[in-house]
């Protein structure tokens, strides 16, 4: 039997980019706060609390926000969309909204999840749906509507989320512009900015971010074109005055966030970091080297526990650290060369607790994991 269950009550669905879908819970909890994932719907979260779609601009994970929003979930095999019943599903959200024809002209944005399934088609739901604001009194101007309403469809598990939508494309629409080979200064293991950015927004910084082993400076680099400061260190001159150019390139790019430098020993930042500096401290990203010479390197492996040891050296109680570490292809409990529980425990023994572990694929033969830990 098919049937269409309705949410009951207005909602905010964050739609996730489908990149990484326990990344988007992660980056969405560290972002909005709570929320409750719909079954069976991995790139839906659904919040009873309003959202800020400005807390969500520079989201590394995220399609759209929905709100108000809601949806319906059609069981049964095989799932059959019934026109009246969505449209009687969409009719009664509509009267709940605060939503009225004065507004202006409106649109429904149809997209689709996961694989074509007969009978699903988008646009032809997003045309009931349209029926629907027209019979309300609504203007329907497909062009440059002054209300959007985004519909997305997941054929395969038969959920069908609809709501205003509040962002006309994706916060990472640029990130190509922004690749490494893009700023005057480039190495070959220089970080994705779309790693950057979900490693920034997972340590959630109120103060300074603080980068110990910069490399070329990405990090800094996207911390500061989403307004955020950060102080960063690096052993090599070279790779300083690398960073330094790109930091520079950033604000011609339209960065405002504060970027500090410095020629320095990761391990003896205690040591090495003006006092005045310290004390705006609150967030650690780091992403060591992962060359092949290095990343299943034993040596390296310890040298990074050190690196940490002295962040949590320098950074306020309840700071977020947040790592990228090498593994074996598929397998996230080698990493850096060591098993993973050995690993975790070393991170706690020098004051940062783990809270989550994502394995991120690179190629055939290698991984990385991204690490988020608090102090402990």
């Amino acid at each position: 039997m098919n049937h269409a269950a309705g949410n009951g009550h207005m909602q905010s669905i964050l739609v996730g980019s489908g990149w990484h879908s326990q990344l988007f819970a992660a980056e969405m909890s560290a972002l909005v706060g709570q929320f409750t994932s719909i079954p069976n719907g991995d790139r839906f979260l659904s919040s009873d609390v309003s959202i800020k779609a400005s807390d969500l601009s520079f989201s590394a994970t995220l399609d759209d926000l929905l709100q108000p929003a809601a949806h319906i979930a059609i069981s049964g095999e095989p799932k059959v969309v019934k026109e009246d019943d969505l449209k009687a599903a969409f009719a009664e959200w509509l009267t709940a909204t605060s939503l009225t024809p004065e507004m202006g002209t409106i649109a429904v944005r149809p997209s689709r999840h996961g694989e074509r399934v007969s009978g699903w088609s988008p646009s032809d739901l997003a045309g009931h749906l349209g029926a629907v604001l027209s019979a309300a009194g609504w203007s329907i101007d497909l062009e440059k509507p002054q209300v959007e309403v985004g519909l997305v469809v997941n054929c395969l598990s038969g959920i069908i989320v609809w709501g205003v939508s509040h962002f006309s494309e994706p916060p990472r629409v640029g990130w190509k512009q922004r690749s490494p080979t893009q700023r005057p200064f480039f190495k070959p293991v220089s970080l994705d900015p779309r790693h950057a950015r979900l490693m920034l927004n997972l340590v959630r910084s109120k103060g300074v971010v603080l980068d110990p082993m910069c490399g070329t400076g990405g990090i800094g680099v996207e911390a500061s074109l989403m307004g955020i400061s950060s102080f960063s260190l690096d052993m090599d001159m070279e790779m300083v005055s690398g960073a330094k150019e790109n930091f520079s390139w950033a604000v011609e790019n339209g960065a405002t966030g504060e970027a500090g430098l410095q020629v320095g020993d990761a391990t003896e930042l205690s040591e090495i970091i003006d006092p005045q500096v310290r004390s705006t401290l609150s967030g650690v990203c780091v992403d060591p080297p992962y060359g092949r010479n290095s990343w299943r390197s034993e040596e390296a492996s310890r040298l990074f526990i050190r690196v940490c040891a002295s962040t949590r050296k320098v950074v306020s109680e309840g700071s977020f650290l947040v790592c990228m570490l090498p593994c074996e292809a598929g397998d996230d409990e080698m990493v850096h060369g060591q098993p993973w529980p050995q690993m975790s425990s070393a991170l706690e023994e020098v004051g940062w607790k783990v809270n989550g572990k994502w394995l991120i694929p690179v190629h055939a033969s290698m991984g990385r994991v991204m690490v988020l830990a608090r102090t402990g």
